[in-house]
């Protein structure tokens, strides 16, 4: 399905009558350029034509997308909407059209549930793709060949009362965002981003990181202050990063409470109180068979401690178990561990 498939006039009258729907009385009679009209249209019909592309259920259609996808539909009023709110930042005279931005930005939250300011900057293409929930604040700046899911939020640090100007995030080229993350505040994300869905950012990001959020089960001890880790990520295939707060100073060992076959070293390479990065090498003779066994390493925790207090065990953790795995899997159980750092 080409892009030709629907017209430049049939999208240019589709945003006329969007804008006529929403017009308020009181304005009088709207005259737009219409080269100004024909833009609008381009990066509609481009919008369109990439998510036909791009998603799969799209079946490659054009048309399908154009009339069918609220998700979709939320992009498109928001093109429309920005188009307005720009010839109103613009034209002291045409102020007004502000209002009528902001007054199709809302009918588009409540009939597709994605909400998205008119002042916000989005590059061509972009897609949201399901999209409930999703919120794009008003001075976010969106790079191109963007892809959203449901339930994402560019938003502001704050509640209430945020100071006025620059205050939501800025998203490079080809950035991809799962459903359900956050990002917060004025912070940059790079260009080819990938962030997995329920992260929580609150610091800018490099081109080209994969933001990755793994589940642990972590059981913190009484009495033992604010120690707090909010992820454990593989970082290479021998090495895990322990993300959190008040980290300096502690020591790292493994328990495992079904089966002593896995002895597994850890030597600490990096302690902050924000970052503990380990290391970690299994060294006892293990059976070909165990990596096959998707439970043998189910019960192995990582414990932390502090001055020989134990502070915070983290059970059944998916980046522990992928590097063990792996070490597993290439037979890496005779290795004599040498300290670096």
């Amino acid at each position: 399905m080409n892009i030709e498939s629907i017209s430049l006039i049939k999208v240019s009258e589709d945003i006329l009558s969007i804008i006529k729907q929403n017009k308020q009385p009181l304005h009088g009679k709207l005259s737009f350029e219409k080269e100004v009209i024909i833009n609008t249209a381009k990066n509609i019909l481009e919008d369109a034509s990439y998510f036909s592309q791009k998603d799969p259920a799209a079946e490659q259609s054009i048309e399908y997308v154009y009339h069918s996808y609220s998700a979709f539909k939320a992009v498109m009023y928001y093109r429309i909407s920005h188009m307005l709110y720009s010839i109103g930042q613009q034209d002291e005279q045409l102020y007004y059209l502000k209002f009528l931005a902001k007054s199709i930005s809302e009918k588009a939250k409540v009939e597709t549930g994605i909400e998205i300011h008119p002042a916000a900057t989005i590059g061509v293409p972009f897609i949201i793709d399901h999209g409930i929930g999703t919120v794009i604040g008003e001075t976010t700046e969106i790079g191109s060949r963007c892809y959203f899911l449901q339930g994402v939020i560019l938003g502001s640090e704050g509640i209430g009362n945020n100071e006025s100007g620059k205050r939501h995030p800025t998203i490079g080229d080809d950035v991809e965002i799962g459903a359900h993350v956050r990002v917060l505040g004025p912070i940059t994300i790079g260009d080819c981003v990938k962030i997995s869905p329920y992260c929580v950012i609150r610091d800018s990001i490099p081109t080209g990181a994969k933001v990755v959020l793994n589940t642990e089960y972590q059981l913190k001890m009484e009495g033992q202050g604010s120690i707090l880790v909010y992820g454990v990520v593989a970082t290479d295939k021998d090495t895990i990063a322990i993300y959190g707060e008040n980290l300096k100073d502690l020591q790292a060992s493994f328990i495992c409470s079904s089966d002593t076959r896995h002895r597994v070293s850890t030597h600490v390479v990096e302690n902050s109180n924000r970052v503990l990065s380990i290391k970690i090498n299994v060294f006892a003779e293990i059976p070909d068979n165990t990596f096959e066994d998707k439970n043998a390493f189910k019960d192995i925790s990582l414990v932390l401690k502090k001055k020989d207090d134990v502070v915070l065990i983290i059970n059944r953790c998916k980046a522990i178990k992928k590097i063990l795995y792996h070490q597993v899997q290439e037979k890496n159980t005779a290795i004599t561990y040498v300290h670096q750092r």
